[in-house]
C-alpha cells in the first residue's frame, strides 16, 4: 500500500514537471520567434537604410572625415620624423663637439701643466739673472731699462717684473752680437784647435764635427766682419805662447780689455810709425816687452835688426827701393833733440830722439811738436797716410798729454809748459 501511494504521488510530480517545461519549452520558442521576426525586421529596416541616400550621404561624410584624419596623421607622422631626424644628427653633432671638447680639455690640461711649469722655471731664471746683475751695476741698469718686445709691447724695467722676455730682449739686443774681444777670442780658440795623434790617426771626424761648430758659431755672429790683419797676428802672436804660459793667460785679458776700450771710445788707438794700422798687436805688444821684460830682445841686437828690416820694408813697398835707401838714410841721420823747446818745433831742424819702449824701442825717430797733425804726412781730420808728397818717416800722429801738441810720444816730451805755442810745420 505504501509503494503504491509513493508511486501515485511519483507519478503526479512527473506529470506537474513535464507540463513545467513543456510550458517552458513553449516560452523558449515564443521568445525565439519573437527574437527572430525582430531581427528579420532589423534587417529589412537596415537594408533600407543601407540603400537610402541619407546613408549614403552619411557614408560620404564618414569617408571624408577618414581622410582628413588620415592626412593629418600622414602631415604629422612627417613633421615629427623630420623633427626625430634633425634631433638625431643634432646629437650626433653634439656628441662629436664633446668628444672634440673633451679631447681639447685634455689637451688644455696637459699645456696648463707644462706652461706652469714653464713659468716657474722662468721665475728661477729671472731670479738667478737678478741675483746675479747685482754685482753689475752697468748690466742691472740695463735691464732696469725700457725695452720693445717682438710683440711690439713696450716693457719698462723688465728686471723688477720679474719678466724673462723682457729680460732676454734687453741681453739680446746689447749682448748677443759679436765683439772685437768675442772676435779675438774665438779666433784664439779656432787657431787652437788640436786634435792629437790619436784622434788624428783613429777619429779624423771629430776634428771634422768640431771645425763645422766654430764655422756655425762664425757664421751666427758673422764674424768675418772682423777679420784684419791686426786681430789675426794679434792671436797668432798670443798663440805662439804655450797655452798654460802667463803670458797668453794674461796677454789675452789685456787684449779683451784693450779692445773694450776701443769699442767704447776710451781709446782711441792711433799710433804712428811701423803698423800704425796695428794697434791692438802694437798694444800687445808693448805689454809684454814692459811687464815680461821682453825689451831685451827687441831692444838690441837680432830684434832691432828685424824691425830695421821691416821698416825698410814697408818703406819699399810704400815708395820704391830707391824711397827705401833714401828713407835709411833719413832714419840714420840728424841731431838728437836736446830741449827744452819753448817754440814748437817742426820737421825743418831733423832733431830725433830714440825710442825706449814698445815694439820699437831703440829706434830713432824724429821729433816734432806741432799744435796740429802734420797735414803733409796724413790726410786732414784722419789718421790716414799720404802716399805721396808725405815726409819720410812719417810725423808721429799722436798727442803728448803732457804739452798737449802733437809729433812725440808723452815720455820723450821736450818742451817747456807755457802758454800756447804757434809754429808753421816744415
Amino acid at each position: 500500500m505504501d509503494d503504491t501511494d509513493a508511486d501515485i504521488t511519483a507519478l503526479r510530480k512527473g506529470k506537474r514537471v513535464s507540463k513545467k517545461s513543456a510550458k517552458r519549452a513553449e516560452k523558449d520558442n515564443d521568445k525565439l520567434k519573437s527574437a527572430e521576426m525582430k531581427h528579420a525586421d532589423e534587417e529589412v529596416e537596415k537594408e533600407g537604410w543601407v540603400r537610402s541616400p541619407e546613408y549614403r550621404m552619411f557614408q560620404d561624410r564618414v569617408t571624408a572625415v577618414h581622410f582628413r584624419i588620415d592626412l593629418e596623421f600622414d602631415r604629422e607622422y612627417v613633421s615629427l620624423l623630420r623633427d626625430y631626424q634633425y634631433q638625431k644628427s643634432s646629437y650626433f653633432e653634439m656628441t662629436a663637439k664633446c668628444k672634440a671638447l673633451m679631447d681639447q680639455l685634455k689637451d688644455h690640461t696637459v699645456s696648463e701643466i707644462f706652461i706652469n711649469g714653464l713659468q716657474s722655471i722662468m721665475v728661477n731664471i729671472a731670479t738667478s739673472v737678478c741675483n746675479a746683475v747685482r754685482k753689475y751695476p752697468g748690466i742691472k741698469s740695463k735691464l732696469e731699462g725700457q725695452v720693445i718686445l717682438a710683440s711690439g709691447e713696450r716693457m719698462v724695467d723688465p728686471l723688477g717684473k720679474m719678466s724673462l722676455s723682457g729680460i732676454y730682449s734687453i741681453l739680446y739686443r746689447d749682448y748677443s752680437k759679436a765683439s772685437l774681444d768675442a772676435f779675438c777670442t774665438m779666433l784664439l780658440q779656432l787657431m787652437s784647435e788640436d786634435q792629437g795623434y790619436e784622434n788624428s790617426t783613429h777619429n779624423p771626424e771629430i776634428g771634422v764635427q768640431k771645425i763645422l761648430q766654430h764655422l756655425r758659431a762664425w757664421e751666427q755672429l758673422d764674424l768675418y766682419a772682423y777679420m784684419s790683419k791686426d786681430k789675426l797676428f794679434t792671436v797668432a802672436l798670443l798663440k805662439s805662447y804655450h797655452q798654460k804660459s802667463e803670458v797668453r793667460i794674461r796677454g789675452v785679458s789685456i787684449v779683451i780689455e784693450f779692445v773694450r776700450k776701443l769699442e767704447l771710445g776710451d781709446s782711441t788707438g792711433i799710433v804712428s810709425g811701423d803698423h800704425s794700422d796695428m794697434p791692438i798687436f802694437l798694444h800687445l805688444v808693448d805689454w809684454i816687452e814692459r811687464v815680461h821684460g821682453a825689451s831685451k830682445k827687441f831692444g838690441k841686437g837680432e830684434a832691432s835688426a828685424s824691425m830695421k828690416n821691416a821698416n825698410v820694408w814697408n818703406q819699399r813697398d810704400a815708395g820704391g827701393s830707391e824711397h827705401a835707401a833714401a828713407a835709411e838714410v833719413t832714419f840714420d841721420t840728424g841731431q838728437d833733440a836736446q830741449g827744452p823747446y819753448v817754440n814748437a818745433v817742426g820737421r825743418d831742424p831733423l832733431v830725433q830722439v830714440t825710442l825706449t819702449e814698445g815694439a820699437a824701442a831703440g829706434r830713432r825717430v824724429p821729433y816734432t811738436a806741432t799744435p796740429l797733425q802734420c797735414s803733409i804726412c796724413y790726410v786732414h781730420g784722419t789718421q790716414e797716410k799720404k802716399k805721396s808728397g808725405n815726409h819720410w818717416p812719417y810725423c808721429y800722429l799722436g798727442q803728448c798729454h803732457r804739452c798737449h801738441m802733437f809729433g812725440h810720444r808723452n815720455s820723450q816730451c821736450l818742451q817747456v809748459l807755457s802758454e800756447e805755442l804757434t809754429a808753421s810745420q816744415g
